[in-house]
C-alpha cells in the first residue's frame, strides 16, 4: 500500500500541473481562466477538488493529531489563485498548520476579536520595524497576510495570534512570537 508521504507527493505533482496549467492557460486568455479549451474550468475545478482531498489525506495521516485540512475551498481558491499553489501546498503540509487559511478564517472567527481601545490601534513589529496595523486581532492578521511573508514564517507568527489572551496596554509591548511584538499605540495624525 502506498505510504502517506508516496500519495501526498503524487497528488501534489497533480495539483502543481493543473496549477501550471491554469496559469499558462489564463495568460494566453487576457487574464481569464479560459472555458472553451478542451478542459473546462468545471474539469479543472474536479480534478482540484479530487487532488487536494487526496493530497490533504495523505498529510492529515502524516500528523494524525491534527484536524481536518482540507476544505471545499481550497480547490475554489487554486481555481481563482492557480500562482499560489506551492504556497497554499506548503501550509497544507506544515506540522504546524491549524486551520485553512485560504478560507480566510482570520474574518470568520478563529482568531479572536480582541479590538483595540477607542483612538488606538494594534502594531505588528519585527526586529524594530511595524509589519502590520490594524484596529483588532482579526484586522492585524488580515492585513499580515498581506505582506507577503514567507508562507512559514507568516503561519507561525499567524498562530501566535491565536493563544493571544490580551492585548497590550497602551504604549506597551507584548512578544508573540520570538522577534514580534504586538504594540497598542495612539495613530499618528
Amino acid at each position: 500500500m502506498p505510504t502517506p508521504e508516496w500519495r501526498a507527493e503524487k497528488s501534489s505533482e497533480l495539483v502543481k500541473h493543473l496549477c501550471r496549467l491554469l496559469v499558462r492557460a489564463t495568460g494566453q486568455n487576457g487574464g481569464v481562466p479560459p472555458d472553451s479549451v478542451s478542459m473546462t474550468r468545471a474539469d479543472i475545478g474536479m480534478l482540484l477538488f479530487q487532488a487536494t482531498k487526496l493530497y490533504c489525506d495523505a498529510n492529515e495521516e502524516k500528523f494524525p493529531e491534527r484536524t481536518n485540512t482540507w476544505s471545499p475551498e481550497l480547490p475554489e481558491f487554486l481555481l481563482d489563485n492557480p500562482e499560489r499553489c506551492a504556497e497554499s501546498l506548503g501550509i497544507v503540509a506544515d506540522e504546524d498548520y491549524r486551520d485553512p487559511y485560504y478560507d480566510r478564517p482570520m474574518d470568520a472567527g478563529l482568531i479572536p476579536s480582541l479590538a483595540a481601545p477607542e483612538g488606538h490601534v494594534l502594531e505588528l513589529h519585527h526586529a524594530g520595524a511595524v509589519v502590520a496595523r490594524g484596529d483588532s486581532l482579526r484586522g492585524l492578521a488580515v492585513k499580515l497576510s498581506e505582506q507577503g511573508l514567507a508562507p512559514d514564517v507568516y503561519l507561525a507568527v499567524r498562530n501566535s495570534l491565536l493563544d493571544l489572551v490580551r492585548l497590550p496596554e497602551t504604549d506597551e509591548s507584548v512578544e508573540v512570537h520570538p522577534g514580534w511584538q504586538i504594540r497598542t499605540v495612539r495613530p499618528a495624525h
